[in-house]
């Protein structure tokens, strides 16, 4: 007996996508700070108003605008481009990845970065701040974490098939928690979770991948 609806299943594989056309796509404007939209030119003002700027040579019948990423999907952007810079090869192109962790329909967690290869599953949560701050309390998150992850592999074998390994990441960006946090060893108490914050980012960054298997035990 299935454990999610074939329905949702389907739902969820058609956030997901593999296709090598459409990754590159995704990644060429993830990377990018801004958004960028080539508009009319009768529709520039309003556009304007709502917080974009012109930039680069206008075009003959449209003008080229951009806005400024704000730092909390910069920071989602940023983790799908350094995974699928690691390899992976299928991923989310849809923000609004909600997995399923129960029967009940409200029994869903958000994933922002969902990648999966031959081996492995990963799940990322982001959290991150503008500015360096402390980090809110996570106990409740963690401490319910256990019993999600039960549920989450079950629907994942129903949408991937049998044989990965089910990874799920906390990721924080500009936040003040580091591995001795009490919130951070409830995490690390639960078997295939870890932890990534700013250094991790930014050894894999500089390492081009090297620590990632030692990171996320793969």
């Amino acid at each position: 007996m299935a454990f999610i609806d074939p329905a949702e299943i389907e739902q969820l594989k058609a956030k997901i996508t593999n296709d090598p056309s459409q990754l590159g796509k995704l990644y060429k404007s993830k990377k990018n700070d801004h958004y960028v939209k080539n508009v009319a030119h009768n529709l520039v003002e309003e556009m304007l108003a709502d917080g974009w700027e012109e930039f680069g040579t206008p075009l003959k019948t449209k003008t080229r605008l951009r806005k400024l990423k704000n730092h909390s999907v910069k920071f989602e952007d940023d983790i799908w481009c350094q995974l699928y810079e690691l390899g992976y090869r299928c991923l989310n192109f849809s923000d609004d990845f909600r997995l399923p962790f129960g029967k009940n329909p409200l029994k869903k967690k958000q994933i922002d970065v969902i990648a999966v290869n031959e081996d492995s599953i990963l799940l990322v949560e982001c959290r991150s701040s503008e500015k360096l701050a402390k980090a809110p309390p996570l106990r409740d998150e963690f401490e319910a974490l256990s019993a999600r992850m039960e549920g989450f592999r079950k629907t994942l074998e129903q949408l991937f098939g049998k044989g990965r390994r089910v990874k799920y990441i906390f990721a924080t960006r500009n936040m003040r928690l580091d591995n001795n946090h009490a919130d951070i060893k409830r995490l690390k108490e639960v078997p295939g979770s870890f932890f990534y914050n700013d250094n991790t980012y930014n050894l894999l960054s500089a390492q081009k991948g090297f620590h990632f298997c030692r990171f996320f035990d793969l």
